[in-house]
């Protein structure tokens, strides 16, 4: 059911509501809402953390256009959206897009602080997400992932804005590029924002890699290896935490990345 303070904003700003439709999201619940003149507004209840990443990630990227306005928050886990039509989409035009478009959000201007150099944060995620798989993955498996996924290859480097949910569910293409659900946006290592594609989008289309770096630019030989290490730690987390949840498909997915990589 539409939260009342979003029915109540949105009828007291824009006009009387005329159909409200639920739709499927994995960032918490979101509403189509018309109106009675055909317009349309989106309204996504989540965490507060969650609401918080998605309104400075918004405000960050407004000046890029291709993201939604934030028309209210009118309550701590409430947002009310501009409506954009569109579908996902891997078409070699929206890749290409989609590039260009990642690469204005690194290189937006701003200041992010860097309370935990970029390797000891890796070392940290790496061990912890470990010592979480000894229930779940062979000993092997595990002294090749501590062998292989070193922090030292990422001494300085530094965060930037980062969407890091950036996949293909989350371009919508009409006329033209929308990137949405910025839940999980932050200050991260950029190369954060490429995992999810590198190990299931290029996988599954191949053909895609190089037309998306077309628009992004292409990463040096280091950032290649460095790309390697966070796929192969997407994987280690993607398969623990789906055996910690009982989600057959994540445990699958993560085991099949690892195998991939390891071989």
């Amino acid at each position: 059911m539409l939260p009342v303070e979003a029915r109540s904003w949105i009828a007291t700003q824009r006009g009387d509501l005329a159909e409200v439709c639920a739709l499927r999201s994995s960032q918490g619940e979101v509403w189509r809402v018309t109106l009675t003149d055909a317009a349309q507004v989106a309204v996504k209840r989540a965490s507060r953390a969650a609401i918080d990443r998605e309104c400075w990630g918004l405000a960050l990227a407004r000046t890029m256009g291709s993201v939604p306005t934030l028309l209210s928050r009118p309550a701590p886990e409430l947002v009310v959206l501009t409506w954009h039509d569109g579908v996902p989409s891997v078409g070699a035009q929206t890749v290409r897009l989609a590039g260009v478009w990642l690469r204005a959000l690194h290189e937006c201007e701003g200041t992010f602080c860097d309370p935990l150099p970029v390797p000891d944060a890796i070392g940290r995620r790496r061990d912890a997400w470990l010592e979480r798989a000894r229930p779940h993955l062979s000993a092997p498996v595990r002294a090749r992932l501590l062998e292989t996924i070193e922090p030292g290859v990422f001494t300085g480097l530094k965060r930037t804005a980062c969407h890091r949910d950036f996949t293909p569910s989350n371009w919508l293409w009409s006329d033209a590029l929308t990137v949405i659900d910025f839940g999980q946006a932050r200050p991260d290592l950029p190369l954060w924002d490429l995992v999810k594609l590198e190990a299931e989008t290029f996988h599954e289309h191949p053909d895609l890699r190089s037309t998306f770096f077309e628009g992004y630019g292409s990463l040096d030989a280091q950032d290649e290896v460095r790309l390697g290490q966070l796929v192969l730690l997407h994987g280690l987390q993607t398969a623990v935490w789906g055996d910690s949840h009982g989600d057959a498909a994540f445990s699958s997915l993560g085991r099949q990345i690892l195998e991939r990589r390891l071989t």
